[in-house]
């Protein structure tokens, strides 16, 4: 049964589902930030986050592709596969306090450990 991300792949290019991930991200924030920190963002500072939030997931791929050295050697792993029909989301964060800076990396993995969705 295809989930909403397997229908938006078929009708969108990646870097309009790059884009769409975002603003939902940032969706998802602004509500966040209503509920746990009475704070109010208006659509447009939504959006104006959101475009600024791909900008630099931009530019970290770029810097990504121009280093070809490994920076981490694999291990073992000790992923589990999710149960049938499933999906499995895992992510990791950083901070880097010097430049006060912080990083998420999330990858969406199907039953059969196929990378579905990365950010």
């Amino acid at each position: 049964m295809p989930c909403l991300l397997d229908k938006l792949e078929e009708r969108v290019s990646s870097e309009e589902l790059e884009e769409i991930s975002m603003v939902m991200r940032s969706i998802w924030l602004r509500r966040n930030e209503v509920v746990f920190k009475d704070t109010f963002k208006s659509p447009s500072q939504v959006m104006t986050q959101a475009k600024e939030e791909l900008r630099t997931y931009y530019q970290a791929k770029q810097k990504l592709r121009q280093n070809t050295e490994p920076r981490v050697t694999e291990g073992e792993s000790l992923w589990s596969k999710p149960r049938e029909s499933f999906v499995k989301a895992n992510w990791d964060g950083a901070v880097d306090k010097e430049r006060k800076k912080v990083g998420l990396g999330v990858v969406i993995r199907d039953e059969e450990g196929e990378i579905m969705a990365a950010v």
